[in-house]
């Protein structure tokens, strides 16, 4: 055999078979595979608790705090206002959480999958429950007035048994008429009470379950911020949401009096503050700023002569 056929012969002869039933599984198939981490949605309850306001527009601040494991998680800032401006969100992080990003998320749902529709409902429920109390209520006064009407028979029984003979206590007669008397009177002012409220608290139910309804046949829009945070060990973080919202904004007014006896001008100088961004301004710390946030920062480019 030349020694070329006999060398493809050994090396052939040298590769391993597996036998029937059995195959060669390579040790790269053995080793773990890394993965990415993926993170976990987790919704964030964070009110508006600062505003900034400029000239036709504001800058509001959410802040939020959360328990967080080690791991990452993306934090869901819902409801924010139909004149948001998407591109100015900013995210900023205390405690063991590190920011990684910050998206401005857009889907439309449906209202029943709306946390303003999930809102309502829970009210629907309380409403339910407070109604269900007052029938309660209105039972437990049915069996008193019950009651009282029984001791009424029963003193009358008793006088009229007693009628003409020295056994008619007429003092004792006239105590017991008046206590029954005034247990007649306060049970008639809380079975009044209590029907009214009752009664409002079915015209509330009505009202809000007719709400429900329209709102179930539709769908809305929700807009959300993601801020994706990464921590490396478990504890509490707090997270700050920025951004700016249209219809905003504030006005200077100024008032001139004047003191002709003393020669003096007095000059206040106030500010008239309109919003229609869709959010509540309750209970915030506010600024009002002269500045412009939209104006950029960096110079234009000058173009050559040449």
């Amino acid at each position: 055999m030349p020694p070329l056929l006999l060398a493809l012969a050994l090396s052939t002869a040298l590769i391993p078979t597996a036998p029937q039933g059995f195959e060669i599984v390579s040790p790269a198939a053995d080793q773990e595979v890394e993965r990415t981490p993926v993170a976990i949605p987790l919704a964030i309850d964070a009110p508006v608790k600062a505003v900034t306001v400029y000239r036709g527009r504001a800058a509001v601040t959410r802040r939020g705090a959360v328990q967080l494991d080690p791991g990452i998680f993306e934090l869901r800032f819902s409801n924010l206002p139909e004149r948001v401006d998407a591109g100015s969100l900013q995210a900023r992080a205390t405690g063991v959480g590190r920011i990684l990003s910050v998206e401005y998320v857009q889907r439309t749902v449906a209202y029943a999958e709306d946390p303003a529709v999930a809102a309502l409902d829970r009210t629907i429920e309380a409403v339910k429950k407070r109604i269900g109390e007052l029938a309660d209520e209105q039972a437990v006064l049915a069996q008193q007035s019950k009651l009282v009407d029984g001791v009424a028979i029963r003193v009358a029984n008793d006088a009229s048994d007693a009628a003409g003979t020295t056994q008619l206590d007429l003092e004792a007669l006239r105590r017991q008429m008046v206590f029954v008397g005034e247990q007649r009177t306060a049970l008639a002012d809380r079975i009044r009470t209590n029907d009214d409220a009752r009664q409002a608290a079915e015209r509330e139910l009505a009202v809000l379950e007719a709400d429900r309804r329209a709102r179930a046949s539709g769908e809305t829009l929700v807009r959300e911020a993601v801020v994706t945070v990464a921590a490396s060990e478990g504890g509490a973080t707090g997270v700050e949401l920025t951004y700016l919202v249209a219809n905003a904004g504030w006005e200077p007014t100024y008032s001139v009096r004047a003191a002709p006896p003393a020669s003096t001008v007095a000059v206040e100088y106030d500010a008239l503050l309109q919003q229609r961004s869709g959010e509540d301004w309750n209970d915030v710390e506010m600024v009002l700023s002269t500045a412009e946030p939209m104006r950029a920062a960096n110079p234009p480019s000058v173009s050559p002569w040449f």
